[in-house]
């Protein structure tokens, strides 16, 4: 068994503990159902570039709290019991299939949430055309339910001299059940104490996550680049390494 099946095989297992109403079957079920998309996320991480252990642990940290999970599912499964110790055997048969039905819709808005979460790199250079954009992983909690991503980057000259940056950015509830408002396009970035003109460019929700590309002016070579958020009673500062070395060469 490799390193990521055993991760993913104890979050699963985690996972079922709470699911206490479950069948062994059931308990199978999602288990696979879990396994089989966190090793999607990070083959999708590491096609990004992202080493084998960093991808593997984002994989599942992007899951979020099993306890959490197991005990949201574990909502979907009493009523089936308690008609099971009154022997009505025609309701259980179509209890069974309602609550099978609504435990794979639960499990595929997981699944559904965590593909939209996961950073598309892809999907922004396309937008963003000939600059090439490079992975960041800087995240930061906004709300006890949501937090903020920045997970790519480019820089280019412009005729003036001076230098422009595409930073990609994505809030996304940390559970199917949260929701999540427009946090990624609530940041200003600053240049030591200088303000810069930015502004999305693009984005838009996909599966209750949250996308943003901002648009940065106005820096000149070497200036270091800072992400303030400042809403909500909640400040913080995310500092984001610019690749000026590979502008340069």
């Amino acid at each position: 068994m490799t390193a990521m099946d055993k991760r993913f095989q104890h979050y699963g297992e985690t996972v079922c503990q709470f699911v206490s109403h479950a069948t062994s079957g059931e308990k199978a079920a999602i288990r696979a159902e879990l396994t089989a998309h966190m090793e999607d996320h990070a083959q999708a991480l590491l096609d990004s570039g992202y080493d084998q252990d960093h991808a593997l642990t984002m994989a599942v940290e992007s899951m979020g709290d099993p306890k959490e999970v197991g005990k949201a599912l574990n909502k979907e499964y009493p009523l089936l019991w308690l008609i099971l110790s009154r022997g009505l055997l025609v309701v259980i048969l179509l209890l069974a299939i309602l609550l099978t039905s609504w435990s794979w819709q639960g499990l595929s808005a997981l699944r559904e949430r965590q593909e939209a979460k996961a950073p598309s790199l892809d999907a922004m250079q396309a937008a963003v055309g000939p600059v090439k954009l490079y992975p960041l992983d800087l995240t930061h909690p906004i709300t006890e339910d949501v937090t903020l991503s920045l997970y790519g980057v480019g820089l280019w000259q412009q005729e003036d001299g001076s230098y422009s940056a595409y930073v990609c950015a994505e809030s996304y509830p940390n559970s199917i059940w949260d929701t999540c408002g427009s946090f990624a396009w609530q940041l200003e970035f600053l240049s030591g104490q200088r303000t810069l003109d930015a502004s999305p460019d693009a984005g838009g929700f996909h599966s209750g996550v949250n996308h943003a590309l901002h648009y940065i002016s106005g820096l000149q070579y070497g200036d270091p680049l800072t992400a303030r958020y400042d809403r909500h009673g909640m400040t913080f500062d995310l500092d984001i390494p610019l690749p000026w070395k590979e502008v340069s060469s």
